[in-house]
């Protein structure tokens, strides 16, 4: 399998993983401190999605396949082809969600840091703990995606490929909330109205994988 790297994007076709990164903190601003647990499998989930979208990778029946083609991506996306390849008795989505989690923030938090697009901040914690979270530089800029997503909810409008990918990725992470803050009930039922109908089939078997395995982490904290 071939891995050609491509020029980093400008904002506006920023990949999904890089919106989730940039708006988490402030999306999660009344408990800025858990971030990192809370954002890892998301973090994850959105990577593998976003090289599903480029044609990298497949998914069927709950596993992983690379493309037999060449498709360019980014460095961070070819590091994770590159271990994938290297790995081809482990196939399965939760596998590779688990395997991804502890780094997939981090990884991209720190090209969005070198980008100029986060900074750290270090933020207090329960039990005189403190923790890194990283913020936008620029708020207006970070929430771009995200305002478009709640304007069409709030209107009711049909929702672009990407849109609806932001929206089944609010819904994976429970982020459903943050976006519909002060929308009616109707707005609710639109995204999942929206999500179900405009994601592709294998995209929503990532999300679905990725929903049972944040409802099994948090089924087992009670």
């Amino acid at each position: 399998m071939g891995v050609s790297l491509s020029s980093e994007r400008n904002w506006p076709d920023i990949c999904l993983h890089d919106h989730y990164v940039s708006i988490f903190p402030a999306a999660t601003a009344a408990a800025a401190g858990s971030s990192a647990p809370v954002a890892a499998v998301p973090s994850a989930v959105a990577l593998l999605a976003d090289l599903v979208d480029a044609g990298a990778l497949r998914v069927h029946d709950g596993r992983l396949w690379l493309a037999a083609r060449h498709v360019p991506v980014d460095a961070l996306g070819g590091w994770i082809l590159r271990w994938l390849d290297a790995e081809p008795r482990h196939r399965r989505v939760g596998t590779w969600l688990a395997l991804l989690a502890p780094r997939a923030h981090g990884q991209v938090a720190r090209r969005l840091t070198a980008a100029g697009v986060v900074r750290p901040r270090t933020v207090r914690r329960r039990l005189l703990t403190t923790a890194v979270v990283h913020v936008p530089t620029d708020m207006n800029r970070a929430a771009w995606a995200w305002a478009r997503l709640t304007v069409r909810l709030q209107r009711g409008e049909p929702l672009p490929a990407f849109e609806a990918r932001l929206g089944g990725l609010c819904l994976v992470t429970g982020l459903d909330d943050f976006v519909l803050t002060g929308l009616p009930p109707a707005s609710r039922r639109h995204l999942h109205r929206e999500t179900a109908a405009r994601l592709p089939a294998e995209i929503t078997e990532l999300f679905t994988i990725a929903r049972h395995r944040l409802d099994g982490a948090a089924h087992r904290r009670r």
